[in-house]
């Protein structure tokens, strides 16, 4: 709908004031140039403000008769593309069951790109009813998401939803993760930390997961699995790695050893072979940070080198 401004109300007001005037005598009259004054003209023709005679005369017609009437049918074309949204509204929804219904029941879908990932995850935290644990091994979790994730947890969690979230424990050195990190556990999740969380996963009331079809390459998707055996073992590995892990305030507690779980768990890369480089991706800490932590219990063992730390820390059971 045309917007009218000062130059149509000029052009509106001598209307009034000269009716029947001729194009030509109007423009003489306006503070405004040509061009101006034939937009405005006719703009206040195509909204029903003016209208000329047979004799080319000018005249403004009262509002009530023209503008309101076009205002009118804006109005009604407004109602009609409301109740055209409330319908696909229906139908979206209506849709939506049967398309959750229909995927159900194959064990597993492959959700081939980020977008569909995410769309997925939104309508899997929609319904969820009982429950929603995640592993999520990186430490640094983008704004977007954590803005876009807000609503969604804080919805989940009014209607009851169980919400258990385990990162890694390198989480701590990371201010954007760990405030949300503290946000979730502030609203009702329960948040925990250990060394390395061994997948990227979401498991909704243990009858749905999906996970990375690869997990070194996140881009490429996820799997969304029904099989209940494999969901069962899902369920089961989030479960064992829950007991195993921190809560978010707490202090990791050593072990018999007097090795923190971080501690233990690079002596086990490394024994496993791993780089630095390698075990540091999996702490999710830098090299830098692995090496200091290597460095220190060189010198608890009272090693002068890797070879000899390594030594030592079997013939301690360390290893």
């Amino acid at each position: 709908m045309i917007e009218l401004g000062d130059a149509e109300r000029l052009v509106y007001r001598e209307l009034l004031k000269t009716p029947g005037a001729a194009f030509p005598q109007l423009v003489q009259r306006l503070p405004i140039d040509h061009d101006q004054a034939r937009s405005a003209l006719d703009n206040l023709l195509s909204v029903k403000l003016a209208t000329a005679d047979e004799q080319g005369g000018l005249h403004a017609v009262p509002p009530q008769l023209g503008y309101a009437g076009l205002i009118g049918e804006v109005e009604r074309d407004a109602q009609d593309r409301l109740r055209a949204a409330d319908l696909a509204r229906g139908q979206i929804t209506e849709m939506a069951f049967e398309y959750a219904e229909f995927r159900s029941h194959e064990a597993i879908i492959e959700l081939t790109s980020l977008d569909a990932v995410r769309m997925r995850l939104v309508d899997l935290s929609q319904q969820a009813k009982v429950s929603c644990d995640a592993l999520a091994p990186q430490r640094n979790v983008s704004t977007d998401t954590i803005e876009a994730s807000r609503p969604l947890n804080n919805q989940a969690l009014e209607r009851g939803v169980v919400m258990r979230c385990i990162y890694p424990d390198s989480l701590r050195n990371e201010p954007g993760t760990l405030e949300y990190a503290r946000w979730l556990a502030d609203h009702g999740s329960g948040l925990r930390t250990t060394p390395v969380v061994p997948l990227q996963m979401v498991l909704i009331d243990s009858e749905v997961a999906l996970i990375p079809i690869d997990p070194d390459e996140p881009q490429l998707g996820a799997l969304e699995v029904h099989s209940p055996g494999v969901v069962t073992a899902l369920t089961a590995l989030f479960d064992i790695t829950w007991e195993r892990s921190t809560e978010l305030d707490a202090a990791p507690v050593p072990n018999s050893r007097g090795l923190t779980p971080q501690e233990a768990e690079v002596l086990r890369l490394l024994g496993s072979g791993h780089t630095d480089e390698s075990a540091a991706r999996r702490l999710q800490i830098s090299v830098r940070t692995l090496r200091r932590l290597i460095a220190d219990l060189t010198d608890r063992l009272e090693a002068h080198s890797r070879f000899e730390a390594g030594v030592k820390a079997a013939n301690r059971g360390w290893i």
